[in-house]
């Protein structure tokens, strides 16, 4: 995939912040439900994908049918690969935290620092690769676990630049949903839902 760093900002926040403020049942209901999905923790890569489906809906049918559509979504297999998605997001954030505590303590062997920050590093840009990883997987069952790793890491290494500017701006858009108290509930989980989806829209030539 090709993006076009023309329209790929503009047209992103530009359809983005038009759906924030004409329709905050797009973000509020999404943020609530992934939130109360993901209370047993291990179950929230498949609530984040409920999260994605809902956003996709509201993007090309603008319209979320929730009922019918978590009944579809739970008995398809997109609902299964998002699960061990989260699950791997939750271990390689596992493995973040361990590479950072080598780093940090003093009795660590030099190779096993270097080492260590390399593995930050790889850690980082998996996670950095969801804002494709789950609208990828959202968006059909037929490719398989792997691939869509691997497409949504080529994406995320090839133009790492428009990456870790997607994941400042998400960073921002946490702190100021902290910040406001209830915005980190019913704001933050579905804005940046439909945030990723516009932007994988746009770089796809879909909107």
């Amino acid at each position: 995939m090709t993006i076009n760093f023309t329209h790929a900002y503009p047209d992103t926040f530009r359809l983005w912040i038009k759906r924030i403020f004409s329709d905050p049942g797009s973000w509020i209901l999404p943020s609530l439900l992934i939130l109360l999905f993901s209370l047993p923790v291990i179950t929230y890569g498949a609530a984040l994908g409920f999260g994605y489906t809902l956003a996709f809906d509201k993007v090309r049918y603008d319209k979320i049918p929730i009922k019918e559509r978590l009944k579809t979504y739970l008995r398809s297999n997109i609902a299964l690969r998002c699960f061990f998605m989260g699950l791997l997001d939750i271990l390689i954030l596992v493995f973040l935290c361990l590479s950072i505590m080598s780093i940090v303590y003093e009795y660590s062997s030099i190779p096993l620092k270097l080492i260590s920050a390399f593995f930050i590093w790889l850690d980082v840009i998996f996670l950095i690769s969801s804002i494709y990883r789950y609208p990828i997987l959202c968006l059909s069952d037929k490719e398989s676990f792997f691939d869509v790793i691997y497409a949504a890491l080529v994406l995320t290494f090839g133009h790492l630049g428009h990456s870790l500017f997607i994941l400042l701006f998400k960073i921002s858009l946490l702190i100021i949903s902290v910040f406001t108290g209830i915005g980190v509930f019913v704001f933050f989980f579905g804005a940046s839902c439909l945030f990723d989806v516009y932007h994988y829209e746009v770089i796809a030539g879909e909107v």
